[in-house]
């Protein structure tokens, strides 16, 4: 029971300081530029508009 107890406090630490890292750095969480949900039928990505191969800028 003890080891449920450590892995329960473990995770919700790591939450919390996730969530503490997201809100002192102000940004939004972005998703992968590369995934299939952003592929359309010419290849390119939903949200940049470079071809899915190359990569994204995603800090621009």
């Amino acid at each position: 029971m003890f080891e449920f107890f450590a892995a329960f406090i473990l995770i919700c630490t790591t939450f919390v300081f996730i969530a503490l890292s997201l809100i002192i750095k102000n940004k939004p969480v972005q998703g992968s530029c590369g995934g299939l949900a952003n592929i359309t039928d010419d290849g390119k990505c939903g949200y940049c508009g470079k071809p899915v191969n190359e990569g994204c800028d995603l800090d621009d």
